[in-house]
């Protein structure tokens, strides 16, 4: 049989940091792209009222 590697207890510490980062990392990520497929974050009257209009409605009134 062969040996085992037998890691310090510092060096298991410090893939236990790097593995909790990235799967930290790799949450965040997920809840972005879960929150783009589900569109939770909007498409409601707020964010698609053309209030840029306004201004251009404004301006051809003025120029009358």
């Amino acid at each position: 049989m062969s040996e085992k590697t037998r890691y310090s207890d510092e060096d298991l510490q410090e893939f236990k940091e790097l593995i909790l980062a990235k799967l930290e990392k790799a949450k965040k990520e997920y809840n972005l792209l879960k929150a783009d497929v589900t569109n939770s974050d909007g498409n409601d009257i707020a964010d698609t009222s053309p209030t840029f209009k306004v201004l251009e409605e404004g301006a051809s009134t003025l120029s009358k």
